[in-house]
This record gives structure tokens, sequence and C-alpha cells, in this order.
């Protein structure tokens, strides 16, 4: 068991083990942007649709708030009948846009 008032006697360095690059890396953006225009192109359904991006990006928004605010942030629940025209809207439950 490890005690933090005990000196470590394992070599952690010796026992690196490096791994070899078998595969050329992709960035995510990237591949899900390739893949958004093979859809396109090809006309069909996306396995996302507009509001799983809006939800996303609601996501990533309320992050870089927590984050700022050190505070948990509720994430507001977003729906074709129910879109906030801000984040702050969302978080004050104004009133949905309605233009369709």
């Amino acid at each position: 068991m490890w005690n933090p008032d005990l000196r470590n006697e394992i070599d952690f360095d010796s026992t690196w083990v490096e791994v070899p690059d078998t595969e050329e890396s992709v960035n995510g953006f990237r591949a899900q942007w390739e893949e958004f225009i093979r859809h396109v192109v090809a006309d069909t359904e996306h396995r996302y649709d507009f509001l799983a991006g809006a939800r996303g990006m609601l996501l990533a928004e309320k992050g870089l708030e927590s984050h700022r605010t050190g505070a948990r942030i509720d994430l507001p629940e977003i729906s074709a009948d129910r879109v906030p025209d801000t984040v702050e809207g969302a978080e004050t439950g104004e009133p949905a846009r309605t233009e369709h």
C-alpha cells in the first residue's frame, strides 16, 4: 500500500516502455468535419442533428463558465420548441425564439 510518508523505492523511469507509432494520428475535429462533408455530399442523414450540435456548444460554453467561476453549472434543456436566444437566456428561462 502506498504511504506518502515513506520514500518510494520504485524507479518508475526504468519501467518505461516506448510505444511505437503504428498509425497516423488524426485530428478529431477534422475527422468529424470530413464525416459531415461526406454526409452532405451523399445527401444522407447524419448521426448528429442540429440540436446535438447546439447541446455540444452549450456544454462547451457552460464548461468554460464553470472553470471561470469555479462553480458547478446546471445545463438547461434544449429542444426544437425551446432554444434560448443566448446562454444567458437559457440560465434565466427567458422566452425562446419561435422563428422557424
